[in-house]
């Protein structure tokens, strides 16, 4: 459920234990995070994604996800993302975690991760995605703030040989390319063509 138009959406988890007070709700089709006071920690207290594994995200690939987000006040959030492991660090990284600052207007962000084997140090193939919305600068928009998020989509990027899929969204579709050899983002090019005719 990508576009968050089912309110009863069992894949997004609210993390706890970090002396925070957050609350989520989902209406109209979008994610809203309301934060009274942030988790005291980075990854605390926020949401993050279950039921991801190397039987739906296979290893040896590129992926690219993304989402749209704004906030009511700007502040930074991250996202980290890795295979499980039973201790600290709890993940084998697939890439360092990357901070994004989010703004008040809708925008869209970029997460860009090669997932290496199918099971982590510990053998495991569960995949942890974390969107990080606790303490990350220890600014005062990080509490008393609401988070929104919609369309969270993951894409399999690709080489030549293996053509990237076009999807159709509404009346645009979007193109997505990707040069494996170099694991770059600024190589990654995205290309919207309004008002195709089928």
């Amino acid at each position: 459920d990508p576009g968050f138009d089912n309110a009863e959406n069992a894949q997004w988890k609210l993390s706890s234990g970090a002396g925070g007070s957050v609350t989520y709700e989902i209406a109209d089709g979008v994610y809203k995070l309301n934060i009274v006071t942030a988790g005291g920690w980075a990854s605390g207290d926020s949401p993050y994604l279950s039921g991801i594994n190397t039987s739906s995200l296979e290893a040896g690939q590129y992926y690219m996800f993304k989402m749209d987000v704004k906030a009511d006040v700007a502040r930074a959030i991250n996202i980290r993302s890795g295979l499980e492991l039973w201790n600290d660090p709890w993940m084998e990284n697939f890439r360092d975690t990357v901070k994004y600052q989010v703004g008040t207007e809708w925008s869209t962000i970029y997460f860009v991760f090669y997932l290496p084997t199918e099971k982590s140090a510990d053998g495991s193939n569960v995949i942890k995605f974390e969107v990080q919305c606790g303490s990350i600068d220890w600014s005062s928009a990080e509490s008393n703030n609401v988070l929104y998020f919609d369309n969270a989509q993951f894409y399999l990027l690709s080489n030549d040989n293996k053509p990237p899929v076009i999807s159709l969204v509404e009346d645009k579709i979007m193109v997505i390319k990707a040069d494996r050899s170099e694991f770059k983002l600024n190589l990654l090019s995205i290309y919207d063509y309004p008002n195709i005719d089928f």
